[in-house]
């Protein structure tokens, strides 16, 4: 699955999603050096991608411009997962 990379939230259509979230990933082997946020269905990852320079920027999108809240990582979780926004 090709990710579909998008540069800002307002280009993701997520009316049809019953549970969206988005968990934040600093440095992933799929993008190393970036900070990304993938968005998930429920507990499954989908190909759509916001990739920023740091988490930061990503925590000031979400927090700003959603209603999600985030929630840190859990014990056991991947070491680059910096949490999730749902």
């Amino acid at each position: 699955m090709n990710d579909k990379i998008v540069e800002d939230i307002e280009q993701i259509d997520m009316s049809e999603m019953e549970l969206p979230s988005f968990a934040i990933y600093k440095n992933p082997t799929d993008y190393p050096g970036k900070s990304v946020a993938r968005l998930f269905e429920g507990d499954k990852p989908t190909n759509v991608v916001l990739i920023k320079k740091n988490v930061r920027e990503l925590h000031f999108i979400f927090r700003d411009r959603t209603r999600l809240t985030f929630f840190p990582p859990l014990p056991g979780d991947s070491g680059n997962l910096v949490g999730v926004w749902m």
